[in-house]
């Protein structure tokens, strides 16, 4: 939405621009100047928020079997207890690891289906599942 937002921004104040330089033949009248200055800034701003969305649509499948096979790596790590030992090393930072998959996956469902920066996210999240575990820790 907000990509949308500011290509119609960009394009009205375009618009306003040729008219005010068409209507009054000066071009640097206050109206001109101000939606000359809103065209240019809203054409970055397009642009930038353009290639965010492109490359989050161009590189999603790799982002999602990125993200799947870390999710299977700390699976196998949690099922088969690979860290449980006398010490316990290594079991908090598997759950550190397995709290900032979880938390990228919510984050990543939730932004995917806002209305305002949905285009900013790749469409993958809805594949992944959380990973559950037990909150003790070592």
């Amino acid at each position: 939405m907000i990509l949308w937002i500011s290509i119609a921004i960009n394009i009205i104040s375009v618009i306003v621009s040729i008219i005010s330089f068409n209507k009054f033949r000066d071009f640097w009248d206050v109206i001109g100047s101000i939606s000359t200055a809103l065209a240019v800034l809203f054409f970055i701003i397009s642009a930038v928020l353009g290639v965010i969305a492109i490359s989050a649509s161009v590189g999603s499948e790799s982002y999602l079997a990125s993200m799947q096979e870390k999710r299977n790596a700390l699976v196998y790590q949690l099922e088969n207890d690979l860290y449980n030992n006398d010490n316990d090393l290594g079991k908090k930072e598997l759950y550190s690891e397995i709290t900032e998959y979880n938390c990228d996956v919510a984050k990543g469902k939730i932004m995917q289906d806002n209305i305002w920066v949905y285009n900013l996210y790749a469409d993958v999240y809805d594949d992944l599942e959380l990973i559950e575990f037990d909150e003790e820790e070592p």
